[in-house]
């Protein structure tokens, strides 16, 4: 299916990582940064594996805040998957949902130190 209208670039930088072998706690990422629109972005991406971690590809999720311009704090989480792309280097999508029922689809990539992508409507 192909993402709706593009509402939105983000850029996140990683402020810590927390490394797991258990396949239920899975790796965590902590991440901070903004959005096009002016907003500040806060949340943790954890990576799952159904087998042991080989971290090629398997399942993403997000929790995390949005602060609009406005000072709103706009709570909101996400599914999806990662692929591994090259040396350190991943593709996230991950469909988002808000606290106020607003769903948005998330392309990103993910590289040493950076999370960046693009939020789409949904």
């Amino acid at each position: 299916m192909e993402p709706g209208k593009a509402i939105g670039e983000f850029t996140l930088n990683i402020t810590s990582t927390t490394f797991s072998d258990s396949l239920q706690e899975g790796t965590r990422i902590n991440l901070d940064g903004t959005m096009s629109n002016g907003g500040n972005v806060i949340g943790t991406l954890t990576f799952r594996n159904d087998g042991p971690p080989t971290y090629e590809t398997g399942k993403a999720d997000w929790l995390g805040a949005t602060t609009a311009k406005d000072g709103d704090v706009v709570p909101n989480s996400g599914r999806g998957y990662y692929l591994k792309t090259g040396p350190g280097q991943y593709r996230l999508r991950l469909l988002t949902q808000e606290t106020n029922g607003n769903c948005a689809l998330v392309e990103g990539q993910l590289t040493a130190g950076h999370y960046s992508g693009v939020v789409y409507a949904w």
